[in-house]
């Protein structure tokens, strides 16, 4: 059981922080990770992939990226839900294709994503507590000048807040 060590300050520094994603979505089939090194302080520090395997890149339309994290404390157990939601623009079947296979992932997925505020982090990293798509919601628009797209959610719900990837986006395994 954690018990409470510290307190917190907010310096000038801290009084106002960019809200959004500022990077592209990394994800990896979770059976694909040999290895996570976790520091003392819970940092994610390597992550090490098996043979031949990879993180992918989702790219997504500006501003539209957000992830939540709620946690909920549920007859004394802290249950946490993570929320990546994006907007691809223009459907396509190559879209439609990596959608498919979002949706099959049955063993879930691991995610990396970098914020505004320059953290990185890496969620879905439990076992059994992995990203998976919770919703792909298509629209072709009815005039010329309405938006054609996809809004992805993709979830994890599990008992632990995201992790801080201190490598960064440029230091995930591709």
């Amino acid at each position: 059981m954690a018990l409470l060590t510290e307190g917190r300050t907010t310096g000038c520094e801290n009084s106002v922080c960019s809200g959004g994603i500022s990077d592209t979505l990394m994800l990896a089939n979770q059976a694909d990770i040999a290895t996570t090194t976790v520091g003392m302080d819970g940092k994610v520090t390597a992550i090490t992939m098996e043979t031949d395997a990879t993180f992918y890149s989702f790219d997504f339309k500006d501003f539209t990226a957000n992830f939540t994290e709620n946690l909920a404390i549920t007859n004394g157990v802290s249950v946490v839900t993570q929320q990546f939601q994006m907007i691809w623009t223009c459907r396509n079947h190559p879209d439609r294709n990596l959608i498919m296979a979002l949706a099959g992932n049955g063993c879930g997925m691991v995610a990396i994503h970098k914020e505004n505020t320059g953290v990185t982090l890496e969620w879905g990293y439990l076992p059994k507590r992995h990203v998976y798509l919770l919703t792909a919601d298509s629209q072709s628009g009815a005039a010329l000048s309405d938006p054609n797209q996809t809004t992805l959610t993709l979830q994890c719900i599990t008992s632990e807040c995201a992790r801080e990837f201190t490598p960064g986006i440029d230091g995930v395994p591709l």
